[in-house]
């Protein structure tokens, strides 16, 4: 398990009796941890948590255990993400070395009741939103960027974000039915469809508030091989909104 301010735990007698340990301690320069899965038997972990509170914390990357957390190692292209807050890893079992990561603008945080300032993005440095490796995670190609301007001018306010969020993406899931089939969402522009494994992408929702609406959503197949999609949206309140497609 892993915790927004605790790092990665292991149990070895999860169904009773339960001593857990601490995994990553000196191996990630953050203790927030906003994704972790297991796939083929390795453990990914991303750091960073993707709130605007004030003990959020901004990452420092995509770590990788292949012996069940005891040592960890960072991912080659781990220079996509620092300062960033992660909030998916998806690994296509259709080929391994495909992997997804969607990251945010991260928040430092400055007490537990004062938020802090949304990370800036230096000119020229690599944006937020959906990532795709091909070689394992040792690079990342950055999935239908576009530039975005944030009000005020400042130094890192124009920045590449995925399908022009103004604050990075929130999640990512691989179609179990059909090869090929993703979907991610993002800030302030809804959920987005792939179908030629991330090459291209097509707005499926769209959402009408221009503020910081944050769309999730979960994924399953029925038993009749459609997929179905449960949409979370959330600025001015919770509301579940299931929908169809393909």
């Amino acid at each position: 398990m892993a915790a927004a301010g605790g790092g990665v735990w292991r149990t070895d007698k999860a169904l009773g009796g339960a001593n857990w340990v601490n995994v990553s301690d000196g191996f990630f320069g953050s203790g927030a941890i906003g994704a972790l899965t297991y796939d083929a038997g390795i453990l990914y972990a991303g750091t960073g948590e993707d709130a605007a509170a004030g003990d959020a914390e901004a990452g420092v990357g995509v770590y990788k255990s292949t012996d069940g957390g005891k040592t960890w190692t960072a991912l080659g292209g781990n220079a996509s993400f620092t300062n960033r807050a992660i909030r998916t890893i998806a690994i296509d079992h259709n080929d391994g070395n495909a992997i997804y990561v969607t990251s945010g603008r991260g928040v430092h945080g400055i007490s537990s009741t004062t938020a802090g300032a949304v990370s800036q993005i230096p000119p020229g440095t690599p944006g937020v939103g959906v990532w795709k490796s091909t070689d394992g995670g040792a690079t990342f190609t950055q999935a239908q960027p576009s530039l975005v301007s944030i009000a005020g001018g400042q130094p890192g306010q124009s920045f590449l974000s995925s399908f022009g969020s103004s604050r990075g993406a929130t999640a990512l899931a691989i179609d179990p039915t059909h090869t090929g089939v993703i979907y991610a969402s993002a800030y302030n522009v809804g959920i987005w469809r792939s179908i030629d494994n991330g090459a291209t992408w097509t707005q499926i929702h769209s959402v009408t508030n221009t503020g910081a609406m944050r769309s999730e959503f979960a994924l399953a197949s029925t038993p009749d091989g459609h997929t179905r999609i449960v949409l979370w949206r959330r600025r001015q309140r919770h509301a579940l909104q299931p929908f169809f497609r393909r």
